[in-house]
């Protein structure tokens, strides 16, 4: 006969496992799909080594591998980053989307979506590594009311949970953006502000934008440094007119009458592709915005907040690091990770 007491313990961890699950189990399923899909690159990830010797990757390919090697050492070396072992694999994607992140924004005001996560805090995104499981988290937050989008993520980071492979997708980018992205990730690996997502990721925008320029100067290398900075200059004049409307509709929401709203937030919408044409940057930039501009149809206010999330911060942080760092970004560094301590 079993014991009374074993089958009143039994009962009351069942009865704690079945509130856990109704409580969280959204949560954990999440947790267990994105578990899967972050191993699963972690162990079909092959060494730099071995793919610079193979003669499946082309001679670009390899190249960009060796520059991201020599911006790791110049990251360490001459901005204080901390190597932690990313970057010394890759996981070939065969020319497939890897990660996807929805993002939602209510449709009558510039008010985020937020999920909450264990240990990481709030964030105004959700990865999946299936799309059509992507799919679905959107379907959802469009029947409660909000606009949603979903993107492709072209860098990925566990962190510093684990080493983190190159992404053979990240071998497809302009020099620029990929010395930028590599330090942008450096930095996450360096010092994370879970308690404030926006601010991390505006800081590691930041330093990879300006670690890139540093680069470049330090590799005596003008070609990409001038095309860098078109990039970036053409990127911080988008940013500012999509934020200068942004301003306006949010005027535009609190003071229109409600059945009118759509309408006119339509036609503002309409406006601000147009005038993508007209913007006084580099034509291949501009083709780019033009392009992506499209989704804002469909996206809504959504897509305008993608400018904000990334873009907001940019000008404080700028203005911080010339003002109390005479462009030093070593000492800038240093002194954010000492408020992150």
């Amino acid at each position: 006969m079993k014991d009374p007491k074993f089958k009143l313990f039994l009962g009351f961890g069942f009865g704690i496992l079945l509130f856990i699950w109704a409580s969280y189990g959204s949560l954990i399923r999440y947790g267990l799909q994105s578990a899967y899909g972050q191993f699963k690159i972690l162990l079909l990830a092959e060494s730099n080594e071995k793919v610079l010797s193979s003669p499946q990757w082309t001679t670009d390919q390899k190249r960009k591998i060796k520059l991201i090697e020599d911006v790791k050492k110049f990251g360490v070396s001459q901005l204080g980053l901390i190597d932690n072992g990313n970057f010394e694999n890759i996981f070939d994607q065969k020319g497939k989307p890897l990660v996807w992140v929805v993002t939602g924004c209510k449709p009558y005001s510039f008010e985020e979506k937020k999920w909450n996560f264990p240990f990481i805090g709030n964030l105004s995104y959700k990865g999946f590594f299936n799309l059509e499981e992507a799919k679905q988290e959107a379907i959802q937050l469009h029947m409660e009311g909000w606009e949603t989008g979903i993107g492709k993520v072209s860098g990925w980071s566990t962190l510093g949970w684990f080493h983190d492979p190159i992404l053979s997708s990240m071998l497809t980018k302009e020099d620029g953006s990929l010395v930028a992205l590599i330090l942008h990730e450096m930095v996450h690996g360096t010092v994370y502000l879970g308690s404030d997502v926006d601010y991390s990721e505006n800081l590691a925008d930041f330093i990879g934008n300006n670690g890139a320029i540093a680069y470049f100067k330090y590799r005596n290398d003008t070609i990409n440094l001038y095309k860098f900075k078109e990039t970036l200059y053409a990127e911080k004049v988008v940013n500012s007119y999509y934020m200068n409307y942004k301003d306006s509709l949010t005027i535009l929401y609190k003071t229109t009458p409600r059945q009118d709203l759509e309408k006119e937030k339509r036609k503002v919408f309409r406006n601000i592709y147009r005038g993508l044409f007209f913007l006084a940057i580099p034509k291949n930039e501009k083709l780019k915005y033009i392009k992506s501009g499209k989704y804002m149809y469909w996206e809504g206010n959504d897509y305008i907040m993608s400018f904000s999330r990334y873009g907001k911060l940019q000008d404080s942080l700028e203005k911080n690091f010339n003002k109390n760092y005479q462009g030093n970004l070593r000492h800038f560094l240093e002194e954010i990770k000492k408020q992150a301590n």
